[in-house]
């Protein structure tokens, strides 16, 4: 299991960025194309992981979603700021994976519900 999520960071991270390059290059705005890009990730993983018949890790609390919309608008960042999509793709890349990475890694998640008493 430990090196399928490996694998799944990084390819969260390729469909991290090309979602909003692929945006941009037709001519969408800066938000639209780094929610392009997040849902291109967060819709991938889902998919995956309903074609295996297991629970998304996006309703696990797993820290996927942050990732994925934060290395989403780092490329749109890079890409604004004159640099090019092709370096705003390798950018957002390499964030999105490494962040997922090091959130494996330490074992980080987003918290879960209070429990009023």
């Amino acid at each position: 299991r430990g090196e399928f999520l490996v694998l799944d960071g990084l390819g969260m991270g390729v469909f991290t960025s090309n979602g909003p390059v692929i945006a941009l290059d037709h001519g969408a705005s800066p938000l639209a194309s780094c929610l392009i890009g997040g849902t291109t990730a967060i819709g991938g993983g889902i998919l995956r992981d309903v074609l295996v018949n297991e629970v998304p890790l996006l309703l696990q609390r797993d820290f996927y979603a942050v990732p994925a919309l934060l290395g989403s608008a780092l490329v749109v960042a890079v890409s604004e700021w004159g640099s090019g999509t092709d370096v705003a793709l390798v950018v957002g890349t390499v964030f999105a994976s490494a962040l997922r990475l090091v959130a494996l890694w330490r074992n980080w998640g987003l918290p879960g519900p209070r429990v009023v008493e």
